[in-house]
């Protein structure tokens, strides 16, 4: 494995900096994790971004900034679980503003990549959603969804 990451193998470097993270180097995870995104590893993304997302860095909302960044690269990039990670981010405002049809479109492509995790999220929100919704034929004031 280390001489595939030495060379450069994207994936043989992903999969040290997962070593590295289980045994507890959370440095030298993120070596490897940026040595592989680099080489445009979504994989690698995701895992870094979960990194930010506990709180990696000197600035605990500049990491979780980061991991929304991060994630959604990853997520473009084609990659299940990070469609799911910035979806979530979405929908409770963690490292970007509060955009809940963006957290669905997220959960969606997740969802279309046969994620388990991205249908029940999608699912929820779709139901959250709909009870939310006033009555037909009924009054509401304020904003349209939130009744």
């Amino acid at each position: 494995l280390l001489e595939a990451a030495g060379t450069g193998h994207a994936d043989a470097q992903c999969n040290l900096g997962l070593v590295c993270e289980e045994a507890g180097e959370i440095e030298d995870a993120m070596q490897w994790y940026e040595k592989a995104m680099s080489s445009k590893c979504v994989r690698a993304m995701n895992l870094a971004g979960l990194l930010y997302f506990d709180g990696y860095g000197p600035d605990r909302r500049a990491s979780k900034e980061r991991a929304f960044s991060l994630f959604s690269e990853a997520a473009s990039g084609g990659c299940a679980s990070a469609c799911c990670n910035a979806g979530l981010c979405l929908e409770q405002s963690v490292g970007t503003p509060l955009d809940l049809p963006s957290a669905l479109e997220a959960f969606r492509c997740g969802a279309r990549q046969k994620s388990a995790r991205a249908m029940y999220n999608l699912g929820y929100l779709l139901v959250k959603e709909a009870l939310d919704q006033p009555p037909a034929g009924e009054a509401v004031g304020g904003t349209p969804g939130k009744g």
